[in-house]
């Protein structure tokens, strides 16, 4: 599986206890590096790896799978936030 990276900053006010090592001052920057899933929740990127950077549909009927995907993905989130009630 391949899987981006993302590079976060941590800011050194944190005062969570997973972040003290990162709060003694060194006079450098800290950082966390994560691997994160950059297709999470939109399996047709899939068919894009490893080009992931943007996507350009290739034709009318791509760009009809991803509208297609896109309303299903709102009308599922809009239930759910209103507790299933339309």
């Amino acid at each position: 599986m391949l899987l981006s990276t993302l590079l976060l900053v941590v800011p050194l006010t944190a005062t969570s206890t997973s972040t003290m090592l990162l709060e003694r001052p060194t006079g450098r920057p800290h950082f966390v590096l994560a691997y994160t899933d950059p297709v999470r929740g939109v399996p047709l990127m899939n068919e894009r790896r490893p080009v992931l950077h943007y996507l350009r549909f290739t034709g009318h009927d791509e760009r009809a799978k991803y509208e297609e995907f896109y309303e299903a993905l709102v009308s599922t989130e809009s239930v759910s936030s209103s507790g299933g009630q339309a």
